[in-house]
């Protein structure tokens, strides 16, 4: 029996042949090049993922994503600015980015307009940047002496808290 000597040229034929059969079990067609078939695991579509990536997937599939941020706005409100501020200013509406707060106050309604930018910035770090774009604080609501579908012009009521 001879002895068979297993030269350089024979070593790179026999890892092109494994390749080859690698390609082939993992469903690549064996007329492309080596160069394609890698050793590092594959992704598709049947692999397993994590369920907070495909929940979020499925959140930005559906478009549901932007909700989210929002109602995390509303629900998170007094985390997001502390509680005493939460609980002298909340939220009255938000759409397209623009929030609109109520003070209970004047005094913390001017409180708000002067942290506004600080509040932005931290709603910015939390959420997102492209979540709220701006900041509009309202005073308290005062009473209205309007009833009824038609009024008459003028000053109105003046002896009223006398």
């Amino acid at each position: 029996m001879g002895v068979c000597v297993v030269t350089d040229e024979d070593a790179v034929a026999v890892g092109a042949l494994r390749r080859l059969r690698a390609a082939v079990r993992a469903g690549v067609s064996p007329k492309r090049r080596a160069e394609a078939v890698s050793d590092e695991p594959r992704s598709g579509a049947d692999d397993p993922t994590l369920v907070g990536e495909a929940v979020r997937a499925f959140m930005r599939e559906r478009g549901l994503d932007d909700r989210h941020r929002v109602a995390r706005v509303l629900e998170d409100w007094p985390t997001l600015v502390g509680p005493e501020v939460a609980q002298h200013v909340r939220v009255e509406a938000f759409d397209d980015g623009a929030l609109l707060l109520r003070a209970d106050s004047t005094t913390w309604a001017n409180q708000m307009r002067l942290l506004q930018a600080t509040v932005l910035r931290r709603l910015g770090e939390e959420l997102g940047a492209d979540v709220v774009a701006s900041i509009t604080v309202l005073g308290p609501d005062a009473p209205s002496w309007r009833h009824g579908a038609r009024r008459v012009p003028g000053r109105g009521p003046r002896d009223t808290y006398g």
